[in-house]
């Protein structure tokens, strides 16, 4: 049985308008400091996604981790000389992977990819050396595409699990924890860990938490007085 009604579907109402408001004082403040402060970075690697669950009848657990791409912008902005807020729009990739015995005793692997945009808003702290960096906070991911394959292609692919009366739920938001280091002034590898704080899971009787931890490559793009120089 699928969980909806008027209550669920005005909750995500007022979150989503939350967010949309969020996301224009967020842009605005990008735009004052843009000029002078901020500094923006390309990212790009590997997500090793997981999902854990628990059901009423007592089972609990996870699937096994499935790797999945992760890449797009991140915002550096100073709050002073060692603080710093990270923050941009991400693409990263979810799931798992679960195995199962067909009635034919046919062991069959299916694969569940979840796609999110997802934006992180995390606070850093530099060390004085500029080389390592821990940073945490929250992220808000919007599911806009999910399948389910199966090894064995029976049934058929299943396409759009993040859909109204699907699998999953569009909204996903949890926290984030990370480690960053920079070798070179410009370039820098950055490993983290995510995790869900609510259900992403449509069905009752059943939680599903998103678990994925990430490995990247960063570099800063030049600002147009660097360039110049």
């Amino acid at each position: 049985m699928i969980r909806s009604g008027w209550l669920a579907d005005g909750v995500f109402c007022r979150v989503n308008r939350y967010m949309k408001r969020s996301t224009i004082i967020f842009l605005l403040c990008l735009c004052y400091t843009a000029n002078a402060q901020l500094r923006v970075m390309i990212q790009g690697g590997m997500n090793f996604s997981n999902i854990s669950f628990k059901y009423d009848d007592g089972r609990k657990g996870s699937y096994t981790a499935i790797p999945r791409f992760n890449g797009g912008l991140m915002f550096e902005i100073p709050l002073d000389d060692s603080w710093f807020l990270y923050t941009g729009p991400n693409y990263s990739g979810k799931g798992f992977v679960m195995r199962v015995k067909r009635p034919s005793y046919i062991l069959d692997s299916i694969k569940v990819r979840l796609n999110y945009l997802e934006l992180p808003i995390t606070i850093g702290y530099k060390f004085s050396n500029n080389k390592l960096t821990l940073n945490s906070g929250v992220y808000f991911a919007y599911g806009f595409n999910g399948v389910r394959t199966y090894n064995l292609n029976r049934p058929e692919p299943e396409k759009h699990l993040h859909l109204e009366g699907e699998a999953y739920k569009r909204l996903d938001i949890g926290y984030n924890l990370g480690i960053v280091y920079q070798p070179i002034q410009r370039v820098g590898i950055k490993l983290s860990y995510s995790k869900s704080i609510f259900n992403i899971s449509r069905y009752t009787g059943r939680k599903k938490i998103n678990n994925v931890l990430g490995l990247s490559l960063f570099w800063y793009l030049k600002k147009k007085k660097e360039a110049e120089n």
